[in-house]
């Protein structure tokens, strides 16, 4: 069986929008979803949905990428730059100056040193939560656009792996500041 949840203007427990970017589950078992129009949490024990609005410079108030940190704070993405949805129920959000394209942030990891990695069509880039201080990494090339970073994930070696556009699959390492390719090479039997 399927329940369809629609956006209902009447409804302010229905979800901020019918489209929805990306999605991901906090350690109550609550479902975050990046919308157009909201962050939006699903809660199933009570079978609603609560709206957080951002505010933005551009008049957005689109949302990418939600990640759940260790001390369960939301992190996503607006036309701004990165965002914190605190346990209070407050947005922060911390502009990244060199984002010049909307929708920008394609996705957010937490690394074992609690740093938050952000992957953007314009490189990659780290945060420290402390002292909100950015720094950019990006590919060493004249095109810009094959900067672009779909994806990241840490693994049990601590390496940082990203998926992007124009450079496959990298293997960056955050100490050196270095990315290793790994670009897909089709093979030609003759």
């Amino acid at each position: 069986n399927f329940k369809i949840y629609r956006h209902d203007i009447h409804n302010p427990n229905s979800p901020s929008s019918n489209r929805i970017h990306q999605m991901t589950l906090d350690s109550k078992g609550n479902i975050w979803m990046a919308t157009d129009a909201a962050l939006t949490e699903y809660i199933p024990a009570m079978d609603s949905f609560k709206n957080f609005l951002v505010n933005t410079e551009s008049k957005s108030r689109s949302t990418h990428s939600p990640y759940i940190d260790v001390n369960d704070e939301i992190w996503f993405g607006d036309n701004d730059g990165l965002c914190r949805l605190s346990n209070e129920g407050k947005i922060e959000t911390f502009p990244i100056k060199h984002l010049l394209r909307r929708f920008s942030i394609g996705s957010i990891m937490e690394d074992d040193e609690g740093i938050i990695w952000i992957g953007t069509i314009q490189g990659l880039y780290s945060f420290n939560k402390r002292t909100h201080f950015f720094k950019r990494y990006f590919f060493e090339t004249l095109n810009e656009d094959v900067n672009a970073i779909t994806c990241i994930i840490q693994d049990h070696e601590k390496n940082i792996w990203i998926g992007s556009w124009g450079h496959g699959v990298v293997k960056f390492d955050r100490h050196t500041g270095k990315f290793e390719i790994n670009k897909y090479k089709e093979k030609m039997n003759i």
